[in-house]
């Protein structure tokens, strides 16, 4: 029974040259997809190296297009106040300025003061708050994954992770606060004056399983930005 078994078995067994067949036709239709993905591209975008989609795509490129429409909605329906944007799955903590800026600007960023008058550097549209992740892997993991250096362990990891959280603040004002490489969880209390957030970091290694908080931030009504 068993060398009947092996012989069906071996029926259906490929030889190599099928196998090599099959590598070759998959390589082939994966360059065929790729080119023709960027042969459409450039047709419908033209020579713009910067992917601004209007057909309401959900996608990273047609982002400032889909913000700009909010925020004309919110200027025509007088919705421009107290507005808070919650994100996550980002594998950082931010807390930050809701911002209209100019994406051919560079420094338009940069540039944002958030002590100024809402709208003397860039008009404001509330506050965006971007949870930690609980476990999974952030700024120092990465560091790491390319260097070797060991996350909450190498002095070297640390400084390289360090430098990437100064060098994203510095380029970006409306960041009030950012961590790329602890993780815990934010909490949100809510009363008719004020909306106060508090960032919770614990470390993942211990089994302590404690978190301490380590931000807190207010936004105020009508203020639209934290404090």
């Amino acid at each position: 029974a068993s060398a009947t078994m092996r012989e069906r078995i071996q029926k259906f067994q490929f030889c190599r040259c099928c196998s090599i067949c099959g590598l070759v036709w998959m390589v082939l239709i994966s360059v065929l997809w790729i080119v023709g993905h960027i042969i459409l591209s450039t047709s419908l975008l033209g020579d713009d190296s910067v992917i601004y989609l209007d057909n309401g795509e959900d996608v990273w490129g047609g982002q400032y297009n889909s913000l700009q429409r909010i925020f004309g909605f919110m200027d025509n329906n007088n919705a421009e106040s107290n507005n808070i944007w919650i994100a996550g799955d980002m594998h950082f903590t931010v807390l930050s300025d809701v911002v209209d800026w100019d994406n051919d600007d560079a420094d338009s960023l940069t540039s944002y003061d958030p002590e100024a008058a809402n709208g003397k550097t860039n008009k404001r549209y509330g506050v965006e708050i971007v949870t930690p992740s609980g476990s999974r892997g952030n700024v120092d993991e990465k560091v790491e994954e390319l260097t070797g250096f060991k996350a909450g362990e190498s002095v070297l990891n640390k400084i390289l992770s360090n430098t990437i959280d100064f060098v994203t603040k510095k380029a970006n004002n409306h960041m009030r606060f950012f961590d790329g490489s602890q993780h815990g969880y934010t909490l949100l209390k809510f009363t008719p004056e004020e909306v106060t957030t508090r960032i919770l970091y614990g470390d993942i290694r211990s089994v302590s399983g404690q978190c301490k908080v380590f931000e807190t931030r207010t936004l105020k009504v009508q203020a639209n930005k934290w404090s």
